[in-house]
């Protein structure tokens, strides 16, 4: 029943943020009341979101899930490797920062933990800002190339590329 209620007070909220957003003419002032109506629309949004997330990891996380992060950020080095490599992965520091939060409101890593791990998704944007940069979409095509091969390797197979 909570959940139903969840899920119908999230589509008011995305039908009235989206009433917002249908603007039929240009305006050339600004609107405040729009601006705080979206403001508030959008922050109560990012916040049921986020309950939304910690109370689905409550619900999911067994001992399982704990032991994998806590082997991941078993010290600060590892925590910051491991965020720099989700951040790089998803292309997201801001989704691997509310992950990490949710992690710590359900209890399953530390402040110390998600600390580094944090430190490391700023840094793993900084490492997708250089991919872009050194364009390796040259190699694009190597690259599924050796994914493409990689499929038909038996799976105790090692590739020696």
């Amino acid at each position: 029943m909570q959940h139903i209620k969840s899920v119908s007070l999230f589509a008011l909220l995305l039908i009235f943020v989206s009433q917002t957003f249908a603007a039929d003419d240009v305006q050339h002032q600004l609107d405040w009341t729009t601006m705080i109506m979206t403001l508030l629309g959008g922050l109560a949004l990012f916040l049921f979101g986020l309950d939304l997330l910690i109370k689905g990891l409550l619900t999911v996380a067994g001992e399982q899930m704990k032991n994998l992060l806590s082997t991941l950020t078993v010290n600060r080095v590892s925590g910051a490797l491991s965020g720099a490599l989700v951040t790089a992965v998803i292309q997201s520091s801001s989704v691997t920062t509310v992950l990490v939060v949710g992690f710590v409101s359900a209890g399953l890593v530390t402040v110390t933990q998600a600390a580094s791990v944090i430190m490391g998704a700023n840094l793993g944007t900084t490492i997708t800002a250089q991919i872009v940069a050194f364009k390796i979409t040259k190699l694009a095509l190597l690259m599924i190339a050796v994914g493409f091969t990689m499929q038909f390797l038996p799976s105790g197979a090692k590739c020696v590329i």
